[in-house]
This record gives structure tokens, sequence and C-alpha cells, in this order.
């Protein structure tokens, strides 16, 4: 199975258990990559989820360290880590100017990951075939 990388709103409506944001095909893969340990959330989403909880852009019901450590441990996902390949790739994506986002698909593309992405931009991105990027839709 090719392991999936999740964008930063994909992670945080499985963490909070909105998978209705999900199509049954997609709650099944994640399910298997999850299993098979090929589950995977970018370093950069951590930061991303701090961000949203400190400009109270969503609330998680407690701080933004103590929700990220439960969601990561009671999920099982593993973070992948902002590496020298990952740094420069996002250097070179003709992707808008969002760094998180720039390294979420370097990441991506770099270790073959689907990634689970309903982001507009990232999708469109994704249309151009030598851009070398798979998506997983969450519906």
């Amino acid at each position: 199975m090719t392991p999936i990388l999740l964008d930063t709103h994909a992670f945080i409506w499985a963490s909070d258990n909105q998978l209705q944001q999900f199509s049954q095909t997609t709650q099944q893969l994640l399910e298997r990559a999850l299993q098979q340990k090929k589950l995977y959330l970018s370093a950069i989403s951590l930061w991303e989820v701090a961000m949203l909880v400190a400009k109270k852009r969503i609330d998680v019901g407690m701080s933004a360290e103590r929700w990220l450590t439960q969601a990561i441990e009671k999920s099982g996902i593993r973070i992948l880590a902002i590496d020298i390949p990952i740094a420069t790739i996002s250097t070179e994506l003709a992707l808008h100017g969002d760094p998180a986002d720039r390294l979420i698909v370097a990441g991506a593309i770099h270790h073959k990951m689907l990634l689970c992405s309903q982001d507009e931009k990232i999708l469109q991105f994704a249309t151009d075939p030598t851009h070398r990027l798979q998506i997983l839709p969450l519906s």
C-alpha cells in the first residue's frame, strides 16, 4: 500500500471524529494505512495546528500541545520530518506561496505518498502530471 500523508485539515477532521468529511473509500484507505503504519502527518502541520489554536481559529478545548500529543498518540499517525530534500523541493514548486502547503506537498512528492487533501489550490496543482503529486481526495 502507498503511504498516505494527511494535509492539516484532514488530520484535524480525523482527530476530531468528523469522519463525515471523508468518503467511505477514503475512510477505508486511511484505516488500512494506519494499520500498516503508513499514515503520516508533516511536522509543519503540528505548527499549523498550534497556530490555529493560538489565533483562536479552532477550539480544541485544551492547549495545542496537549491536544496534539493526545491526537498523535491516540491515532498512531507517524510524523514526517522536514529534511533537506523536502525543504529544497518546496522552493521549486509552482505552487502558491504558503510555506506549510509547499512543505506538505514536497513531502508527498519526495516520499511518493498519496496526499489526502481537499485544498483547492493543491488539487489544482496536482492536475498537472509533471508535478508528480498523487491526491487522495477526502470526498
